[in-house]
């Protein structure tokens, strides 16, 4: 019978054991496992699914890291030279071992890693997850290929200065012309004497997740079928780029001003935008609001808007709800709303400040009312509502009481 999924978890080993000897023994077991898979007289004794977790993050004098980083490359090897469908590999360092001033200052050497040396291999995996502690990873070249690769994760990874390219021609169409999803998170570039610039440029990509990228300067999108992206916490970043034309599930989080370029004005499809807004600036006068306000602008016929961390002291709110739509049936407005379920019970906003609010452009959606209807009840000291003759006309059809507009200005 064959063994379709091999998982090999360990957090943590130090927890139960304060020696070496628990890692040790765990690494011993798992290169035995796969050797008696691998030397298997049979046929189907081959590993489909293979996930490793491996945990030395609490270790705290690193004579464990060399053994650990070569019997991790070891498992990437035997996943790549088995054809190994999916391979995960969690691989956790002690912090000493993550960040280069403390590497530089106590004279420890960068843990490596690489895929470059198993050219043509890669025929038959479909997921790749690869979370590597902060060593670094020297990437494929030119010459290799994923023909299956549908889900890409790369985490915790330092790319060598001049890696980008190889970057971007790992995660690009002639690399992987089949991948559907990629998640890149703390991933921090190696400065050189260029700019950090990474180009995604996939014809069959639907998901990209980008989170904590570290000295990256300039993204550039060229992602036809994208659906859902996600970017976060990228400080460095200085240049947006991108061309997505069915893109319809965007959050973007920097807190950083930077150029975005949209090309063609295909953001203005987006349905769904979540955004990161500050009521307050910081001591060196950037505009923390600058790329929010720039995506509102680029997404002009958002449906679903949310803004993440709303900060509780605002004072004044302005909302512009515009649909552009021919149907004038009331019943044929209400089908607009994709959830039609959505009553707007969530309690993880508060007004208590809030004194004047103005809603435009409102088409009386039942979704309309019932936002409408949360606002001014979580606003108990609203003094203010602009048009409030504009709200009632909305909803002819609904009692006034329904609406607790302030019978103030």
């Amino acid at each position: 019978m064959a063994l379709s999924r091999f998982v090999l978890p360990l957090r943590n080993p130090l927890s139960f054991c304060r020696s070496d000897a628990a890692a040790e023994r765990y690494i011993a077991f798992v290169n035995g496992a796969l050797a008696l898979r691998a030397t298997a007289a049979k046929e189907p004794a081959f590993v489909e699914d293979l996930a490793i977790s491996f945990d030395i993050s609490e270790q705290e004098t690193g004579q464990l890291v060399p053994l650990s980083v070569e019997a991790a490359q070891g498992w990437i090897r035997y996943a790549v030279q088995h054809a190994v469908k999916s391979f995960i590999l969690k691989l956790m360092l002690p912090w000493q071992w993550r960040f280069d001033l403390d590497r530089d200052d106590n004279d420890i050497e960068h843990p490596v890693m690489t895929l470059d040396e198993m050219d043509n291999h890669y025929a038959k995996m479909e997921t790749m997850h690869l979370r590597l502690g902060g060593a670094e990873l020297r990437l494929p070249s030119s010459t290799v290929v994923f023909p299956s690769l549908i889900d890409l994760s790369l985490q915790d990874i330092e790319v060598p200065a001049g890696g980008g390219y190889l970057l971007s021609r790992l995660m690009s169409s002639a690399c992987c012309p089949r991948l559907h999803k990629l998640r890149l998170r703390q991933l921090s570039f190696e400065l050189s004497t260029m700019e950090v610039m990474l180009l995604i440029e996939a014809n069959t990509l639907l998901e990209l997740s980008l989170e904590s990228m570290f000295e990256l300067q300039f993204l550039e999108l060229r992602t036809p079928s994208l659906q859902v992206l996600h970017i976060e916490d990228s400080f460095d970043l200085n240049g947006f780029t991108v061309s997505a034309p069915r893109l319809e599930n965007l959050r973007f989080c920097v807190q950083q001003p930077l150029h975005i370029d949209d090309v063609h004005g295909q953001l203005s499809s987006v349905g769904t935008l979540k955004i990161q807004m500050f009521s307050h600036g910081e001591t060196d006068n950037e505009d923390r609001n600058d790329a929010s306000i720039h995506l509102l602008q680029c997404c002009r016929l958002t449906r679903c808007l949310c803004l993440l961390k709303f900060q509780s002291n605002i004072k004044y709110l302005r909302l512009q709800l515009c649909y552009i739509i021919k149907k004038k049936n009331q019943s044929e407005l209400d089908l607009l709303c994709d959830n039609n379920s959505c009553h707007w019970r969530s309690h993880e906003f508060s007004l208590d400040h809030l004194e004047k609010v103005e809603f435009k452009e409102l088409m009386g959606t039942d979704c309309e009312f019932q936002f409408i209807q949360s606002i001014l009840t979580k606003a108990t000291g609203i003094r203010k509502v602009g048009g409030p003759g504009a709200i009632r006309r909305s909803w002819r059809l609904r009692p006034v009481a329904a609406i607790p507009v302030p019978d103030i200005g």
